[in-house]
């Protein structure tokens, strides 16, 4: 998929997910493991909490270290 596609798919998909925990299942939570961070309102208004830029985090900092 071209760098392009993606620019596009990722917005849609996460406004697919949104769309379904507000109208098809309701209270429903996802928990998605991905670093998409989109500026778009709609996605910031949906974060439960904020990146994890530090400590603690899921990758330790020794891994960054290739």
């Amino acid at each position: 998929m071209e760098a392009g596609a993606n620019l596009k798919a990722v917005p849609c998909l996460f406004g697919l997910m949104l769309k379904f925990t507000q109208e098809d299942a309701f209270g429903s939570q996802l928990i998605v493991t991905e670093d998409a961070d989109l500026r778009e309102q709609w996605f910031q208004g949906a974060r439960t909490e904020q990146p994890w830029t530090k400590r603690p985090a899921l990758v330790t900092e020794d891994w960054n270290q290739g």
